[in-house]
């Protein structure tokens, strides 16, 4: 993705303020994206200049200084921060993938005696109306269920967030583990990311889970499991998130037993410095 950012000199008609002469002056241009510690540098004449190779959807970094004709440089403006806009032709999952099934499994399937089935008005869904949920009843001997999700392709994405809501239903056998895997396309290698145990969980109640991981990887899918001792908890998923990017705060994977929070949604920043205000378009 390419955009272009703009800037303004402050006062440009008086040289004194601007600290650097005018004659010949050009532009230096650092971005990289936000909270990272890689950063491109760009050179330009003009209070403008073109960014390439973006990724969509993302918030980058940009500073800029200016330079005269002697060689004397100004300092770094503030640091603006710029979101990318959305591209809407690249597919959903390489950048952000969101599930609430309301119109069909998002291309999950599920594996197990017992499976997890999409249903509506079973519970009050944590938003929309359809919620994937255990039937324990169509499978009593068993003792595991995964939900496994397409697979992703985010090589490029440095931070990553996992997002899901589950509630458990009262119930006087509630000794169940559920976990969260992250399984390699190619190796089929896991890596857990978090462990619950349900008997701990507030039940009848809806539970908000954030987890940051780090990002660059390979292809991979995320696999929710479900264990029991004795019988499958009625439980339910919904608001299932995969994203670029950290998380809207600080719960992570190590800070369980587990954390409760508002799925908050990403907002634009704008900042003004010593150079003007940046703009993109």
């Amino acid at each position: 993705m390419t955009i272009v950012v703009s800037w303004e000199d402050p006062n440009p008609e008086r040289r004194e303020e601007n600290r650097v002469d005018g004659t010949g002056r050009h532009y230096i241009v650092q971005y990289g994206l936000y909270q990272t510690d890689h950063h491109e540098k760009l050179r330009v004449n003009g209070r403008n200049a073109k960014l390439v190779n973006l990724l969509p959807g993302r918030e980058y970094e940009v500073a800029v200084k200016v330079i005269d004709g002697n060689g004397r440089e100004s300092p770094w403006s503030i640091r603006d921060i710029v979101l990318t806009p959305q591209d809407q032709k690249a597919e959903i999952s390489r950048y952000d993938w969101i599930c609430g099934f309301e119109k069909d499994l998002c291309g999950m399937k599920t594996i197990g005696d017992t499976r997890w089935e999409r249903i509506k008005g079973h519970l009050k869904a944590n938003a929309g109306h359809y919620v994937m949920s255990i039937n324990p009843s169509l499978s009593p001997s068993s003792h595991s269920s995964h939900l496994i999700t397409p697979t992703f392709h985010m090589q490029k994405s440095h931070s990553l967030c996992v997002r899901f809501s589950i509630q458990m239903k009262e119930k006087e056998d509630n000794d169940a583990i559920f976990s969260v895997f992250l399984e390699d396309e190619r190796t089929f290698r896991k890596e857990e990311l978090i462990k619950i145990e349900t008997e701990k969980m507030e039940k009848e109640k809806w539970i908000d889970f954030r987890l940051n991981l780090k990002g660059l990887r390979p292809a991979f899918k995320l696999v929710y499991e479900l264990k029991w001792k004795h019988s499958a908890p009625m439980t339910s998923l919904d608001s299932l998130v995969l994203s670029s990017g950290v998380c809207g705060d600080k719960a992570g994977l190590r800070l369980p037993p587990y954390t409760t929070s508002n799925l908050k949604e990403s907002t634009k920043c704008s900042l003004s410095g010593e150079m003007g205000l940046l703009g993109i378009w």
